[in-house]
């Protein structure tokens, strides 16, 4: 088993959707692939984050990398304390 930092961050991150899952944590994406697994892996991915071949899913993984959907977040934030030092105390 490889518990490197980057490991165990993979495998906590979906900590609570294997939870209720009833997969296995010490597995990356809750079980071990197979072709009885695929059919069901693969609809996920058509229907979260639609995902249908392997151009969209390296797209999807690009898109992820650079920024996901923490950059509208971070985006937000920034503007936040970019704003809240020009305004003036309430009242």
């Amino acid at each position: 088993m490889n518990n490197t930092p980057a490991h165990l961050w993979a495998l906590a991150v979906p900590g609570i959707l294997t939870t209720v899952n009833r997969n296995n944590h010490a597995l990356l994406g809750g079980g071990a692939p197979s072709p009885a697994t695929a059919p069901s892996r693969a609809h996920v991915l058509s229907r979260d984050w639609n995902v249908r071949n392997r151009a969209e899913l390296l797209n999807v993984l690009d898109w992820v990398a650079r920024e996901g959907h923490r950059k509208e977040f971070n985006d937000v934030c920034a503007l936040d304390l970019a704003m809240s030092g020009k305004l003036g105390p309430p009242g």
